[in-house]
């Protein structure tokens, strides 16, 4: 269920909203998350609770205002099963693991056939641990997701899956540090140090074969894209060989995050 107040002045004075369940979402579409969190999350309950941002709720970006998701960072939001059409054995996974590993994976490892993938979350399965071979990133922006079959070049073979929090990233972008006037819902600045504000998803990108380390892409939080190498063929900028962009692809595919390609 879904509650949505428009207003943009004091919207919900004297109110206290109650979240009682993982799908009972609050929208607030023209006011901003960093507003919100100073003036309105202390009106709304969870299960009877103080909602608290990261820790008994989300408090994300939707398009030019927010949403507040009562679901804990331990929520698990994509299920796996090893038959097709949701059968056979099954397991939950959670968000921002690493599930490259057989320890991780378990009895999952090469064995997934379908998955449900729950409203607010992105997920990229691939073959190879490291995040190569066949993969597909998928996107449950609008409702639930649910695949009943996977690609043939993915059923039984994924030994790579990551999942991430969706943002409702609005168009409005911005080149270099985030502009006040500009107030813009993401940007990039051609490194990947810095991080994503409640207002504005940041983008890390990998400029060139040597900045800046690509640790600090697979550990980002609260991003949910990528940008490869700048400019690869201009001298001035990442200037490398399509060979060497190639053979470090890999680096970039490790973050399990939609990645864009070098223009």
């Amino acid at each position: 269920c879904e509650l949505r107040v428009t207003g943009t002045n004091n919207p919900i004075a004297g109110s206290t909203i109650n979240l009682n369940s993982s799908t009972a979402w609050f929208f607030l579409p023209n006011i901003r998350p960093s507003v919100v969190s100073a003036n309105y999350l202390s009106l709304v309950r969870v299960s009877g609770a103080a909602a608290v941002a990261g820790s008994n709720c989300r408090l994300d970006q939707f398009a030019n205002g927010s949403v507040i998701i009562p679901q804990a960072p331990s929520f698990t939001p994509l299920q796996v099963f090893s038959g097709p059409n949701f059968l056979g054995a099954s397991a939950n996974l959670a968000i921002y693991t690493y599930y490259n590993t057989l320890a991780a994976l378990g009895a999952m490892s090469r064995n997934i056939s379908s998955f449900k993938l729950k409203r607010g979350y992105a997920c990229t399965f691939a073959q190879n641990a490291d995040g190569t071979g066949a993969s597909k990133n998928y996107v449950a922006q609008d409702g639930d997701l649910e695949i009943g079959v996977m690609a043939t070049n993915l059923d039984h073979q994924c030994s790579f899956v990551r999942v991430i929090p969706w943002r409702w990233t609005g168009k409005k972008g911005w080149a270099g540090a985030v502009n006040s006037i500009v107030n813009p819902s993401w940007s990039y600045d051609w490194d990947n140090v810095t991080t994503s504000t409640l207002d504005s998803e940041y983008v890390p990108m990998r400029h060139d074969l040597n900045w800046d380390a690509y640790a600090n892409i697979n550990n980002k939080q609260k991003s949910t894209q990528v940008l490869g190498f700048n400019e690869p063929d201009s001298t001035a900028q990442a200037n490398m060989t399509v060979a060497s962009a190639i053979a470090q692809w890999p680096n970039l595919v490790a973050s399990g995050l939609r990645l864009g390609a070098p223009a």
